[in-house]
């Protein structure tokens, strides 16, 4: 397997776009079981779950969350901030998922808590969900593109831009439209800043949604204008509107502003009309007339002149740029403007002259209409002035328009030269590239029989593989077994060696006992003893005084006498009963002493050591469960049938009322000494809490689980053992009781004892309890 992908990749072959069937891999051995089958969209796994990548695994949130929901209805419900509050929610449930996307990969079923986290927003309250699909019952007919348009508007979305083809794949049609829903998710078309943050979320979405385009699609050079006409739709239209009416508002400015100048031009050549008419009609001079027509003569030819070069300005204003256009023809028609009221006002005034005034001096009015011409003439030779120069501002205008129009026309020849350059070199490139493309088929065509022996070589490493595998698992079978072997042998080597602490503990607690008991009673035998010969002392005393006292009383003597010696052998005979007793005793305590006695006690203040036999004195006064104890030793005198159990319970109630005489007797002897002599160096070890034995309990057992359970029952829930269940066994030989597993494995989490016999399941010291 890693012979063919190094293969793969010398030669540069995606393997996303071989089809792996599962059953045709010898079904993955197990020698291949970390290995995984790549599909082109998912990725199947060991165990046959399904494996997505990290950019597929976006797109399946995606589709399941962000398609299908009119996202301009519920921003206009819920409003902005709940939306940015989604978007952010969004951004950082799949952040995770593209720390290393690449190489790694989620189980599907991972997604559910993303559904639920993401579905439960606020933002889908009231928010119907639509699905995506297309009524189409044969797949490979082509979706029209105005069947798609009214998918879009039925869904809310933006429908498609015009002049491109009239039908387009099924499938190409569903990925189109997640990508509309992408668009309208993600307006804007920004640049990743960091790992994992929206922009990169698109671009992923987007090239998961572009890999699942067919390769036949007939949009495929359509997508770049697609996204852009389908991502900020009221922001391009904006642009639009501010941007384009610009250039027709200028030239209808331009416009208006000729048709004024026009206008006020025709005006003052009417009102010079009406002024000629009026002076020839009111002149009576012979002379005045003849200078009013030179006169007239030369004002149309000025106004001819500025009318021409109005209209010259208006004309060459349109080819002039923006600021320059806009201060010619203002300034022309300023300047006729003025004229022309002028010239209105001069021809009222004159009107007015001449009604009024009647020429008495020839002269006079002569003198008058030279000086009104004379100034209108300056006048006009101003204007004139002033339009030659704007005449030769437009002339070096027009000139620089020139040289930047020439200018342009260089770069543009440039430009096309350039481009014609590329052209050839893009023109021997492709070339160049069909003859690797020759060169790479006549490879290919090596490369596939190299291939198929690569194939017939995998083969028989398969089959070598197969072979050998079949032997590893023949060899790990065999030490299955004796591994399963050692464990039996330890867990019976474990049973034997906790039995073996038991019994040892159980004799050294017994001997520990019966040690504690003769030496107890001995003390006594000595104590006694020395009561006795102290008393016996203390009579022949009292014997002696009183017959130094009573020499003369021989009456009364023999009588006293015969007591005192009726006494005496009393005493005398209970002293040698005592002193026989004292040897044996003596070499009993020999024997004991030789013999592994208590542990030694540690050093104790005894204050505190008599508060605390005290507190143990009271402690077994009021406890009652040495009654208890009592009560069940009767009982089971009682309800057995055996003479062995009765026996039994007979030896354990004498025992029984020994430990706790024993006992009682031990705490007292050690307060009255700690009294005495504020040490406790002379103090009794302390027996054991008078208990059952375990003989007792065994016996007691027996007789409880003869009506209560079979033999192949378990002794906690009384139901039977099958064959397959996991069981277990008391490790007291004498109980043996089985049980189940569970239920036993139950039992030891609150108390680790057998409920019946009371044996330890484990060594108190190798587990100790954790305080």
């Amino acid at each position: 397997m890693h012979e063919i992908e190094a293969m793969y990749n010398i030669h540069r072959i995606d393997k996303s776009n071989i089809t792996v069937i599962p059953d045709y891999v010898e079904k993955l051995s197990d020698t291949y079981s970390n290995e995984k089958i790549c599909l082109p969209i998912m990725t199947i796994g060991r165990n046959g779950e399904d494996l997505l990548n990290m950019a597929e695994s976006a797109l399946y949130i995606f589709e399941e969350v962000i398609c299908g929901v009119n996202w301009m209805k519920a921003i206009r419900e819920n409003g902005i901030d709940t939306y940015r509050d989604f978007r952010q929610l969004f951004e950082a449930i799949l952040k995770p998922l593209f720390c290393e996307w690449e190489a790694c990969y989620v189980a599907k079923s991972w997604h559910v808590e993303c559904f639920l986290i993401l579905k439960t927003h606020k933002i889908f309250e009231n928010q119907d969900r639509a699905n995506i699909f297309f009524v189409f019952t044969d797949f490979s007919s082509p979706v029209p593109t105005s069947y798609f348009n009214d998918q879009c508007e039925a869904f809310g979305l933006p429908p498609m831009p015009g002049n491109l083809p009239d039908a387009m794949l099924w499938d190409e049609a569903r990925t189109l439209l997640k990508v509309v829903w992408a668009c309208q998710y993600f307006p804007r078309q920004e640049r990743s800043k960091k790992q994992g943050d929206t922009a990169m979320q698109r671009g992923v979405i987007m090239n998961a949604m572009f890999s699942r385009l067919p390769q036949e699609a007939k949009l495929h050079n359509h997508l770049a204008n697609l996204i852009t006409h389908w991502s900020e739709p009221l922001e391009s239209a904006r642009e639009t509107i501010s941007h384009e009416p610009t250039k027709p508002g200028r030239m209808q400015s331009q416009q208006t502003i000729d048709e004024e100048a026009r206008r006020e031009l025709d005006r003052a050549l009417v009102m010079q009309k009406m002024k000629q008419k009026k002076e020839k009609k009111n002149a009576k001079a012979v002379d005045a007339p003849n200078a009013l027509e030179n006169s007239g003569a030369q004002s149309k030819d000025t106004t001819v002149e500025s009318s021409n070069s109005s209209q010259q300005i208006s004309n060459k204003s349109e080819d002039v740029p923006k600021p320059s256009t806009n201060e010619g023809p203002v300034s022309s028609t300023s300047a006729i403007s003025k004229a022309s009221s002028r010239s209105s006002s001069t021809s009222t005034s004159e009107q007015c002259s001449s009604r009024i005034l009647v020429p008495e001096d020839e002269e006079a009015v002569e003198k008058k209409t030279f000086e009104d011409q004379a100034k209108k003439m300056v006048k006009m030779q101003n204007q004139i002035k002033e339009l030659k120069e704007q005449m030769k501002l437009l002339s070096e205008e027009n000139e620089t328009l020139k040289g930047t129009i020439e200018e342009r026309k260089e770069e543009d020849s440039n430009k096309l030269r350039k481009a014609e350059k590329e052209l050839e070199k893009e023109k021997e490139k492709t070339a160049s590239l069909e003859q690797a493309i020759k060169d790479w088929k006549v490879s290919l065509e090596f490369m596939e029989k190299n291939l198929i022996e690569a194939g017939e070589k995998r083969d028989a490493a398969n089959e070598k593989l197969r072979k050998a595998d079949e032997e590893l698992r023949e060899q790990t079978a065999k030490s299955r077994e004796l591994e399963l072997q050692l464990r039996e042998a330890n867990k019976a080597l474990a049973t034997m060696n906790k039995e073996k602490d038991i019994a040892v503990e159980r004799v050294v607690r017994e001997w520990t006992e019966r040690w504690n008991v003769e030496r107890y009673q001995v003390q006594l035998a000595q104590n006694r003893t020395e009561e006795a010969e102290s008393k016996v002392r203390h009579l022949m005393k009292e014997k002696v005084k009183l017959l130094e006292k009573n020499p003369q009383d021989e009456s009364n003597f023999p009588a006293h006498v015969a007591t005192y010696n009726k006494d005496i052998r009393k005493l005398r005979q209970l002293l040698k009963e005592k002193e026989d007793l004292i040897p044996h005793l003596q070499k009993r305590i020999q024997d004991l002493s030789n013999q592994p006695g208590p542990f030694p006690q540690t050093s104790e203040d005894p204050n505190s050591y008599l508060e605390r036999i005290q507190n143990m004195l009271e402690v077994i006064n009021r406890d009652d469960s040495v009654e208890e104890k009592r009560v069940r030793i009767s009982r089971l005198l009682t309800n057995t049938d055996s003479a062995e159990t009765r026996q039994i319970s007979v030896l354990e109630e004498d025992l029984f009322d020994a430990s706790v005489t024993m006992y009682r007797d031990t705490l007292n002897y050690n307060i009255f000494k700690v009294q005495q002599t504020q040490s406790i160096d002379g103090c009794q070890p302390i027996p054991c809490y008078p208990d059952l034995s375990q003989r007792f309990l065994d016996a007691e057992n027996k007789e409880r689980t003869k009506a209560m359970f079979g033999e192949g029952d378990c002794a906690i829930c009384f139901e039977k053992i099958e064959d397959l269940e996991e069981k277990r066994t008391c490790p007291n030989e004498i109980c043996g009781l089985k049980y189940h597993a569970n239920c036993i494995l139950k039992s030891i989490e609150t108390r680790s004892l057998c409920p019946y016999c009371k044996t330890p399941y484990f060594n108190a010291d190798d587990f100790p309890v954790l305080s």
